[in-house]
């Protein structure tokens, strides 16, 4: 998801496969399928900009939110029988206190937040308020979609 060419990237990965060697991997599916992030990204957003959406192919933790590109990146670099399957799960743990936190400090609400610390207590308390129906017995477990993503080295 981060690499600058991503062809090239996976081109050097078969190289490290014996014939008929897999390679699997999870990916993230599109942002607006991943409630960890549209939850907190919507609430965040009532009380700060929303940056532009990065250019298609940037790198990043999306960037192999689309199947058709991953099959592509794969062909490219050479591999076959190439599977892409959606899977979904809860993921999570921490307490309240602790997620709230985390999301105030890092990725892109982190950032937003870094340059304008003002907004921290209103968007920490929006975030509060629309995660805490997703806290249980086992902490904040909010759901994640993901590509099962499996190729061979011919």
């Amino acid at each position: 998801m981060f690499f600058a060419d991503p062809v090239a990237a996976f081109a050097n990965l078969r190289t490290a496969l014996r014939h008929g060697g897999r390679l699997n991997f999870v990916t993230w599916r599109p942002a607006r399928d991943n409630q960890w992030v549209a939850v907190p990204m919507q609430a965040a957003f009532e009380h700060l900009p929303r940056p532009e959406a990065p250019a298609p192919g940037t790198p990043g933790e999306f960037a192999f939110a689309e199947p058709e590109r991953v099959q592509s990146i794969l062909q490219g670099a050479g591999f076959t029988d190439i599977a892409i399957e959606p899977r979904d799960a809860a993921i999570g743990g921490s307490s309240l206190d602790l997620t709230v936190d985390t999301m105030l400090s890092m990725g892109p609400i982190g950032a937003l937040l870094r340059e304008m610390p003002e907004k921290r207590d209103a968007v920490g308390d929006s975030l509060r308020k629309v995660i805490a129906p997703f806290a249980g017995p086992q902490g904040v477990r909010m759901g994640a979609a993901v590509w099962l993503v499996s190729a061979a080295a011919p």
